[in-house]
């Protein structure tokens, strides 16, 4: 165990009976559009432990993201994809997430 372990265990305390940990260590999420709610969704999954999140949007953050999809100044012109992801791994840089700048298409 290295030194960030606890501390990291520690973060899902409050959790622990409501989302186990354990369960989590097998899903996969995806989080289709990155905008208001869908960052939100992005953010809370990363923040709860979920392994491994797929971000699908094809847009950039504009600066009116910045006020109405907390984004950040400095994310201005990035895709959205990547400054979610950017955000995802200030929180757990343990979390695996693919980025796809495009819009979703259903497999048919």
């Amino acid at each position: 165990m290295n030194a960030t372990e606890p501390a990291l265990q520690d973060r899902f305390t409050r959790q622990r009976d409501l989302v186990p940990i354990n369960r989590l260590a097998d899903v996969a999420t995806t989080v289709i559009g990155v905008g208001a709610i869908g960052r939100q969704v992005a953010l809370q999954l990363a923040a709860i432990g979920a392994p491994r999140i797929q971000l699908v949007d094809f847009d950039v953050v504009d600066v009116t993201n910045v006020t109405t999809q907390c984004y950040l100044g400095e994310d201005v012109g990035r895709p959205k994809v990547l400054a979610t992801a950017a955000a995802i791994h200030r929180l757990d840089a343990s979390i695996h997430v693919a980025t796809i700048q495009d819009r979703f298409r259903a497999k048919q």
